[in-house]
């Protein structure tokens, strides 16, 4: 296999107190099946062993590993930091507490040569602590929906009605470092990065084949929910003027999921929310979403029909939510 006929691939990994996952994040990246990959790992100034591991880590596998002495308090940050030191083609982003499959870059280049894209976004597997499989983060129905004009897409993408896991794909770099004043400008990493894309015409394929394991563990679904929302607010200011009020409705949106996915939400919250965002957005759309947010808030707190859904999600609420973020 000629490494020359394989353009190079820059894989970026941002890790903070990931010790139990980073290792797992390092070594997927690095025994991936595509010949050409340059990995960076970033650590943001963990406090727990991750820097130790890391650095064990490189007796092991080749990549080049940034310490920061301070820590810069989001993934984009990160990132956009990480643009002054890779020289891909292609850019693909991890979290230190998630992997990927062996094939997944080889698929991907393959796949953006094929459809003559700019990005690929596939679906990504929901994991555990454990690494089991919960199930898929998006129906393979709604991200072949997805597979249409820009034109029509922006609207969507604008209220964060899209797909937008940046973790699942792989982009050029050029057009990543075009949009960069994303990164450098906002806490938000994903939405905003997918919007811009979008909103400047290039083409993104979205894919079903789940290529990311996302792992949900204590450390990341403790987070204060109302701190998140914060940050998601602050990020509207990035869209274009005539877009914000379909941005900030999203941000309403998204809100609705999380308080969804905890034990202790009110209703009340959840049917604020819905109505906020269908004010900030009004169309047939928006209505029909704020019913089934109300509607699965209810289902939720009813035990009886809690058990019946159960039964159709196996038992797991996270695939309950799901069909929120899905509509």
């Amino acid at each position: 296999m000629n490494i020359n006929d394989h353009p190079l691939v820059s894989v970026v990994i941002v890790a903070y107190n990931h010790e139990e996952y980073i290792s797992q994040a390092i070594e997927s990246a690095c025994n991936q099946s595509y010949p050409n990959i340059e990995v960076l790992v970033i650590d943001d100034a963990s406090t727990d062993n991750t820097p130790d591991i890391i650095s064990e880590l490189l007796n092991k596998y080749k990549f080049c590993y940034i310490r920061n002495k301070k820590n810069l308090g989001s993934a984009s940050a990160n990132f956009y930091k990480a643009l002054n030191y890779i020289k891909g083609d292609f850019l693909a982003v991890l979290s230190g507490d998630d992997y990927l499959h062996p094939d997944k870059i080889a698929h991907q280049v393959k796949l953006m040569k094929e459809m003559g894209a700019d990005a690929v976004l596939s679906n990504m597997y929901i994991v555990d602590s454990k690494n089991n499989v919960l199930g898929k983060i998006a129906s393979d129905h709604f991200l072949m929906s997805l597979n249409t004009d820009n034109r029509k897409l922006v609207d969507i993408f604008a209220e964060w009605s899209g797909y937008h896991m940046i973790q699942s794909g792989l982009f050029k770099l050029q057009v990543v470092r075009e949009c960069s004043f994303v990164w450098e400008k906002c806490k938000l990493d994903d939405a905003p990065l997918v919007f811009w894309l979008i909103y400047k015409n290039y083409k993104i394929y979205f894919d079903t084949t789940a290529l990311t394991f996302y792992r949900i563990h204590s450390s990341n679904t403790n987070l204060n929910i109302w701190k998140a929302f914060l940050i998601d607010l602050s990020a509207v200011n990035i869209f274009p003027e005539k877009y914000k009020l379909k941005a900030m409705a999203g941000v309403f949106k998204g809100q609705v999921f999380r308080l969804l996915t905890k034990s202790d939400y009110k209703i009340g919250e959840i049917i604020k929310l819905s109505m906020a965002k269908f004010i900030l957005s009004p169309n047939v759309r928006s209505f029909k979403w704020m019913v089934k947010a109300v509607v699965t808030g209810l289902l939720l707190k009813n035990k009886v029909l809690l058990k019946i859904a159960g039964r159709i999600f196996k038992d797991n609420k996270l695939f309950i939510v799901r069909s929120i973020a899905d509509s």
